[in-house]
């Protein structure tokens, strides 16, 4: 986001490939190899919510060549809307991506017109009316027929049905998360998600807990405080690959269907299975805390159950760096 740049590289040799340039602030990104295109969008100074942008742009994936840049509001400029996340849908055509707003608190989608070869721009949700604000992650579910949002503040996750026209969302109803509401991983069956709930320590945006999730009643089905107890945030969390449904944030391989998912590793051990690896970054002034794994059970009564997984001492760093861990989808 610093650097104005986005940085494209060779995963096999591991070397950076072109750097390309790009309005300020780049955070969302979404890839779409069908049509050679990359979406950015222009988000908020690195430093803080401030100076927020108020557009995406368009890159021609192959040469790196920077396209248009449209506007995400049709307010006047300096509009303020900060769009943050941004998501092809899966296996639709024309491609059509959605993308959050995080202080205009807006759902919008960005239309590709196959004679411009460019993108058009329209809001199709406002979360203010809903008392929701601050969307930041989408997922998709059930073969995109569902779109589920993260709003942070106060903390929810409304669910859309997008079965019909992809650009006339209808939400069906808000499930209660926690403040600071934010990413989520699915099992690969689609019947559970799981949640963290806190964005940068930010206050009023620091619940702390893990919101469990039953996918198929569209009901909270346990909330978590094992970090929260202690004075942690989770800062991000992510299946095992073996049991992750990446819920469409794989780049799309052509117009028509999403890419396939990487092949699943065999089992190690059961402690290892059903695993949910989380972050944890510290509330000052705790030290700070290592990533920790927590265990996903289905019981009987198809409810969820956390428990820690013993993790070896770290060495402490300045309470200011907050830990990550790998993940299939950016944090942030």
């Amino acid at each position: 986001m610093g650097s104005n740049t986005v940085i494209v590289g060779d995963i096999e040799s591991d070397r950076v490939t072109r750097v390309i340039h790009v309005p300020k602030y780049p955070h969302g990104i979404a890839i779409h190899d069908g049509i050679d295109r990359i979406l950015v969008t222009s988000t908020v100074r690195p430093s803080g919510p401030g100076d927020p942008g108020e557009t995406i742009t368009g890159i021609e994936a192959s040469p790196g060549k920077v396209l248009a840049s449209p506007r995400v509001t049709d307010k006047p400029s300096p509009a303020g809307d900060g769009p943050v996340e941004i998501l092809f849908v899966p296996r639709f055509n024309p491609p059509v991506a959605y993308l959050t707003s995080m202080l205009g608190g807006t759902l919008s989608v960005a239309v590709r017109d196959p004679g411009k070869k460019d993108f058009n721009v329209r809001r199709v949700f406002d979360f203010g009316p809903h008392k929701a604000g601050v969307p930041l992650e989408m997922y998709f579910h059930r073969e995109a027929a569902r779109l589920l949002v993260t709003t942070a503040k106060p903390g929810h996750l409304p669910i859309f049905d997008i079965s019909g026209d992809p650009s006339g969302p209808r939400r069906l109803k808000t499930l209660p998360a926690a403040a600071g509401a934010h990413h989520v991983a699915f099992t690969k069956d689609g019947r559970y998600a799981v949640g963290q709930n806190s964005l940068l320590n930010l206050p009023g945006m620091s619940g702390g807990s893990i919101t469990g999730i039953d996918m198929k009643t569209q009901q909270v089905v346990a909330s978590v405080d094992i970090l929260k107890n202690p004075g942690l945030n989770p800062n991000c969390i992510v299946l095992l690959p073996e049991w992750d449904d990446p819920a469409g944030h794989l780049h799309l391989r052509d117009e028509t269907a999403c890419g396939p998912d990487p092949a699943p590793r065999p089992a190690q051990d059961p402690e290892r299975s059903r695993g949910a690896l989380l972050c944890s970054s510290a509330r000052l002034p705790l030290p700070p805390h290592p990533p920790g794994g927590f265990i996903l059970d289905r019981r009987e009564k198809r409810s969820l159950a956390f428990r820690q997984r013993s993790a070896p001492r770290m060495d402490t760093t300045p309470p200011s760096t907050t830990s990550r861990a790998m993940r299939r989808r950016p944090c942030g």
